[in-house]
């Protein structure tokens, strides 16, 4: 029987799928992931928090719970030259008024200094359990760390900080708490944005910069940008009550000007933003968004991109917008961008695993391809024990990343691009 010849275009096509394929195998496979360190209660469980390196590489975070009291833990891993890597706990939570539950991450001054949040705890008897602190930790240079409470809130300047704060160059404390401040949104509050700054030689004092309902509940992180403004999303309200992305401009006479630069939820756009803005070096902003339902009815989360228009509005652009399959689904954590700026991120749900019911998740790469135009890479598909991943992912010097996932008693892993 005589063979048919392919076409040449044909043939092309079979070439370029086969190295596509290749590619794709091969990038995929090139991403491994590692457990360094499992949390099993006495040293903490549910680790939700973004990690924070120092310049030796040992890496610091909290868990929610577990600990010597039960309440949370600030926890530190050294690395060592086998690739092991050592437990330490350097304060365990509920121990009195220290604060319960910490859910963000942690910021490093110059100094070594860490501060961070707890959900709960505190003085404030107004509240349940406490309305929550901001915290320092102090090392004493015997490997012993000093916790002192800078700050318990109260409702009305605030109650439950969600998130990581940030830093200014003077030493000020930026944070956020979901719920307290202003009522109008709600018995809880409307949640605000607040100031923590230092003294010379005495507490630190508290600022409420903002609440109300043009920024209701606002659970994730703030950035700022170059000339000192600050930056955060909310799932709620904005003009097509799908979340918003807001900007607050500081005044001559230390007030703070709130403008909303992007509602959500308008045709095509995405809905609900969560975690942290990021900038790129042209001064455009990058976030995800979450979707309205967990099954995808309403979406499974997108990457977004935010543009600065001469008119001081802000452009969307949809990066990509998950499908619930291998690309995963609900984003869980910011992004983070390497040195050519690649970014990269994480999915609570959605891969092909089929140990968890709605996928465990991916770790994925954002590139550009065109200019805005982005393509996504699945790097890794999560499995049982490296499920839910649940905050943004880090580098280190030397190109690998770390995060943390809620397999198990929660985990902290580290992926080899």
């Amino acid at each position: 029987m005589p063979t048919k010849k392919l076409s040449a275009t044909f043939v092309v096509f079979l070439t370029l799928a086969w190295a596509l394929l290749m590619l794709s195998n091969s990038a995929f496979a090139a991403a491994k992931a590692k457990v360094i360190h499992s949390f099993n209660i006495k040293n903490g469980e549910h680790p939700n928090t973004v990690l924070i390196a120092d310049s030796s590489g040992n890496l610091y975070g909290t868990t929610q719970g577990g600990g010597a009291f039960g309440k949370g833990n600030v926890f530190q891993l050294k690395p060592s030259g086998s690739g092991k890597w050592t437990s330490s706990t350097l304060h365990s939570f509920g121990n009195g008024d220290d604060g319960a539950s910490p859910a963000g991450g942690l910021v490093a001054d110059a100094a070594g200094n860490m501060y961070g949040t707890t959900y709960l705890g505190g003085t404030a008897t107004i509240c349940r359990g406490g309305c929550g602190t901001v915290f320092e930790l102090v090392a004493e240079g015997n490997g012993k760390w000093h916790e002192r409470v800078l700050h318990s809130f109260h409702f009305a300047d605030g109650l439950h900080p969600l998130s990581n704060l940030i830093m200014d160059a003077a030493g000020n404390l930026y944070g956020v708490t979901v719920d307290g401040g202003q009522t109008s949104c709600s018995p809880r509050g409307c949640g605000t944005i607040f100031e923590l700054s230092p003294s010379a030689h005495g507490p630190w004092t508290e600022k409420v910069l903002f609440s109300g309902r043009e920024v209701q509940n606002p659970e994730t992180g703030l950035v700022f940008d170059s000339a000192g403004n600050l930056y955060g999303v909310t799932q709620f309200g904005g003009s097509f009550n799908f979340g918003l992305a807001y900007q607050l401009t500081p005044g001559n006479n230390g007030t703070w000007t709130e403008t909303e630069i992007h509602g959500f939820g308008n045709g095509s756009d995405t809905k609900a933003p969560l975690w942290n803005l990021v900038f790129d070096g042209a001064g455009n902003l990058y976030g995800v968004s979450v979707g309205v339902t967990f099954n995808c009815s309403q979406g499974c989360g997108a990457v977004f991109e935010l543009t600065p228009e001469s008119n001081g509005t802000w452009a969307e652009t949809v990066l990509h917008s998950f499908a619930g399959g291998k690309d995963g689904a609900d984003p869980s954590g910011g992004l983070t961008f390497d040195t050519v700026g690649n970014l990269y991120g994480a999915t609570f749900s959605g891969g092909t695993s089929k140990s968890c019911q709605q996928g465990c998740g991916v770790i994925f790469k954002m590139t550009k391809t065109a200019p805005g135009t982005w393509g996504e890479q699945v790097l890794l598909m999560m499995n049982l024990t490296l499920a839910g991943p649940g905050a943004n992912l880090i580098f280190n010097a030397t190109g690998q990343l770390y995060g943390v996932s809620q397999g198990g008693y929660g985990n902290v892993f580290e992926v080899t691009p």
